[in-house]
């Protein structure tokens, strides 16, 4: 089995929301954004709402890939912890339980490890990856989620 992280279990569509509007000077998100998920369903929102290359640069490279805090600061969503509570049981049952995520800066697994380490997950196992669907299929994993629909279809294809 596999989960995966952000859009999933960490809410990474907030923390980078509130970090793309400072870096703009005011927010392009349509008010309310913070609590509504459709918000996001496009999957380059950054963009679709008008935040300009270069502010996606700029928060990339000073927020995220250079920041070895980032991905451990993110907050769950509000089943996250009940997530990780069910996902420990399925460990203690024997059934294998991996992550992979494209997450990229500075510490990425550390971060991501502790992370799921104080929201309560037993041992977790973190695999970077940009691309996930080999690693998949190398595994012979029997149940993925991911938050990109692209890389579900292009993982059912045979």
């Amino acid at each position: 089995m596999a989960a995966i992280f952000d859009g999933v279990l960490a809410n990474f569509n907030l923390a980078y929301g509130k970090r793309l509007a400072e870096a703009n000077g005011h927010d392009l998100l349509p008010r309310g954004w913070e609590d509504n998920p459709d918000v996001f369903s496009v999957w380059n929102w950054d963009s679709h709402y008008g935040y300009s290359t270069e502010i996606q640069n700029l928060v990339w490279r000073r927020d995220i890939i250079n920041n070895p805090t980032f991905w451990g600061t993110l907050k769950g969503y509000p089943l996250t912890v009940e997530t990780i509570k069910k996902l420990n049981f399925m460990s203690k049952a024997g059934i294998e339980v991996n992550f992979i995520t494209n997450r990229t800066g500075l510490m990425v697994k550390q971060q991501t490890e502790k992370w799921l380490y104080d929201i309560w997950m037993s041992y977790p196992t973190v695999i970077i990856a940009a691309d996930k669907i080999p690693i998949v299929r190398a595994m012979k994993l029997n149940f993925f989620v991911d938050d990109k629909l692209e890389t579900c279809n292009d993982l059912a294809r045979v």
